[in-house]
């Protein structure tokens, strides 16, 4: 369970610095190299992965903004299809 728990923690962590260093565009794919995110203002076969991992970490590290924006995204996504 412990090595469940620090897997847990690192994809937290990840989502983390990536929601920090793209700010409220989407993530597309890194680059391999550096690391550097590809994002779009269009959400396409992303949206629901990102959407899910910020709820996620929103649950889990006990932050409301992030599930709060989970809930923001699925409001507006509903309202454009």
């Amino acid at each position: 369970m412990a090595a469940r728990a620090r897997l847990l923690e690192l994809l937290c962590e990840r989502v983390l610095s990536t929601r920090a260093s793209i700010g409220d565009k989407w993530p597309v794919d890194a680059d391999r190299r550096d690391g550097t995110w590809t994002t779009t203002t269009t959400p396409d076969w992303t949206w629901g992965l990102w959407v899910e991992s910020l709820r996620l970490v929103g649950e889990r590290k006990k932050m409301p903004e992030r599930s709060e924006e989970h809930t923001s995204e699925l409001q507006s996504r509903e309202t454009i299809s």
